[in-house]
């Protein structure tokens, strides 16, 4: 089972595995769009048939749906830890919470975007924050539990 901070850790490579998904999908349109029709006035090569335009689109078409679905699951995951964050009080903690684990700035930008000291937010802030993520983390567990195995 995923902890609270593996599953936040977890959104960059979520992050990472979207733009691999991006690349894959611009892969098969680019394949798509570039297709042409067989030409049957020539004669097959023997052992091997060409495949017809139709069944060349649906092939394309069948992988681009996969890769979609799997996009709209990661997607699902990080909005579903956005939500969590979301719901973390006071305030300061969820913007600690977004700026590094969804936006993925460093600490010293985080402690920065607060006004904070850097010792201050990595003593007592995040420390703070990590525990009012987990309660929620907790309750939604159930939840994020379904999207995890799905990803």
């Amino acid at each position: 089972m995923v902890t609270a901070i593996e599953a936040l850790e977890n959104v960059e490579w979520v992050k990472a595995e979207l733009t691999h998904q991006d690349n894959i999908i611009k892969e098969l349109r680019d394949k798509l769009y570039s297709l042409k029709a067989v030409d049957y006035g020539t004669e097959p090569i023997q052992g091997g048939g060409a495949k017809d335009l139709s069944n060349q689109v649906a092939e394309f078409e069948e992988r681009l749906n996969k890769v979609m679905t799997k996009k709209a699951k990661l997607l699902a995951y990080i909005d579903c830890i956005e939500g969590m964050i979301e719901q973390v009080r006071p305030v300061r903690l969820k913007v600690l919470l977004y700026e590094r684990y969804i936006k993925g700035e460093k600490w010293e930008d985080v402690a920065d975007t607060l006004k904070l000291s850097r010792q201050w937010v990595r003593e007592e802030l995040k420390p703070q924050a990590l525990e009012e993520f987990e309660k929620i983390f907790k309750i939604g567990l159930h939840d994020f539990a379904l999207l995890a195995i799905e990803i």
